[in-house]
């Protein structure tokens, strides 16, 4: 869970890119800058929740009686290289303890100087304020806070949040000046995964080799990765307990949610899994994740090229062997409409220009197949376009040439379309329906080799029944409603 939130709560989330603070010349974090932005971003972050249009009055009603922000970090672990301190290290968690806790101090200063300026958020009551384990240790770190929140109250019920940051944190390192200027980033508060690794994406799966590793090589005549200092490590390369007492030094100054990590190999075994939880409970976390490599078929990285894969990808390769396994049916090419068919509407929005509208997208069954696509809205300047669309598609689904007119109904709506089009909606629908009944023909072909067989409707007489779905294809009688 990225962040914990009240009923109807809001949060909006920022982060600092921390090998931006990188003294180089000094070997030390640029403490003068860092303090400057942290106020800057409390600041920023504040103004927004009085900028951003709510969709619910509900969310805006609680947001603005409390102001909940969440600042956090990335690139934790490229700093840390930087300053040749090694990750998960005791000399290093012993900087990144004097780190957040320089943080946590400037954005709760800020905070409370804000609201002397703009007033204390509408909930703020110091007695019940205080009484948070992270309030204590803060004000008993720095007791001076205490006459301040005393006197002026605080803008904003709470105000560090530790993200994943992947896709963030993703696109800043393939920014080639950003990584010439300040060595690129680490996600969230995490390490390095891998000095070469494959990453899975919707465009397919891409090799990629960190920058700082790279660099470092080149710059010191170094051939081979593991002749790499002793502080370049990797998730991989930590112990699991590592990753834990990281999140456990960083979590003491996060007010609110925190993502982490620990990455255990793949022999990791159930005792192993019961110490690793019991150390977090010793430590105080508030929760934590493990992943022990290989667990999963779908891996966004991995170290072989193989390995990387997105659950769609997955999915994609089983349906493929699937559709190959199966003889195509020879089929009439046009086959007469019952009179009466039965299928579902769904009502499905979608963008045209700069506006946004509503449609309404019915799908009528015959057989398990779809046979027929109707689309409606009320909006003049795409009704004509919408219904277009639906007899389209159904003329793909019933006369298309292809061995799967339902794969060719799907690539046929989404060519050249983005998401959030209308074409790209309906084909959201069929996919739905192409899993569904794929899982179920993996599910029947998984059954020892016993035949899936429909049973006799109750309703209409017809060998239609599916007694595991609990639907009559025929007549679309569910004994479940």
């Amino acid at each position: 869970m990225e962040q914990g939130l009240p009923e109807f709560g809001v949060c909006n989330l920022g982060h600092f890119v921390l090998s931006r603070f990188y003294d180089k010349e000094n070997n030390d974090v640029l403490w003068n800058d860092l303090e400057r932005a942290v106020r800057i971003a409390v600041r920023l972050q504040d103004n927004i929740i009085d900028y951003t249009p709510y969709f619910l009055e509900e969310n805006k009603q609680v947001q603005l009686s409390e102001r909940r922000v969440g600042i956090g970090s990335m690139g934790l672990g490229t700093l840390m290289i930087q300053l040749g301190l090694r990750y998960g290290s005791d000399k290093g968690n012993e900087f990144i303890d004097k780190l957040y806790k320089f943080i946590a101090k400037t954005a709760y200063e800020a905070s409370m100087d804000y609201a002397e300026e703009k007033g204390a958020f509408p909930k703020y009551d110091y007695e019940q304020f205080i009484q948070s384990g992270f309030m204590k240790r803060l004000l008993k770190e720095f007791p001076h806070l205490k006459n301040k929140l005393k006197k002026q109250g605080i803008r904003n019920v709470t105000l560090l949040t530790q993200a994943p940051t992947g896709s963030t944190a993703t696109y800043i390192n393939n920014i080639p000046l950003f990584r010439k200027l300040f060595g690129g980033s680490t996600s969230g508060i995490e390490p390095y995964f891998s000095w070469e690794y494959w990453r899975a994406g919707r465009l397919g799966v891409n090799k990629q080799t960190e920058y700082i590793a790279e660099q470092y090589m080149k710059e010191h005549n170094i051939d081979n990765i593991e002749d790499l200092p002793d502080y370049f490590v990797t998730s991989m390369e930590l112990q699991a307990s590592d990753h834990v007492k990281v999140q456990a030094a960083i979590q003491k100054w996060t007010d609110s949610s925190i993502s982490k990590t620990a990455n255990c190999p793949s022999d990791f075994t159930i005792e192993q899994t019961d110490e690793l939880y019991m150390l977090s409970y010793d430590l105080g976390l508030k929760g934590m994740t493990i992943y022990r490599d290989g667990s999963r078929e779908a891996q966004v990285l991995a170290t072989n090229e193989e390995d990387a894969k997105l659950e769609s990808h997955i999915e994609a390769e089983k349906l493929k062997k699937l559709k190959e396994s199966k003889q195509v049916e020879n089929k009439p090419l046009i086959q007469k409409r019952p009179k009466r068919l039965y299928g579902f509407t769904d009502k499905v929005g979608f963008s045209y220009g700069d506006n946004f509208g509503r449609a309404y997208v019915t799908i009528n069954m015959k057989d398990g197949e779809v046979w027929e696509v109707f689309v409606s809205t009320k909006i003049k300047e795409v009704s004509s376009l919408a219904k277009a669309l639906g007899l389209m598609t159904t003329k793909l689904l019933r006369l298309g040439g292809a061995s799967d007119n339902l794969q060719q109904a799907i690539d046929t709506l989404t060519y050249d379309q983005t998401m959030g089009t209308l074409p790209y909606a309906i084909a959201g629908i069929l996919k739905d329906i192409q899993k569904e009944k794929f899982e179920l023909e993996v599910k029947t072909s998984n059954n020892e080799g016993k035949k899936f067989e429909l049973a006799e409707c109750p309703n209409c007489g017809e060998k239609a029944y599916d007694k595991g779905n609990c639907i009559c294809s025929a007549c679309g009688v569910s004994k479940c409603n």
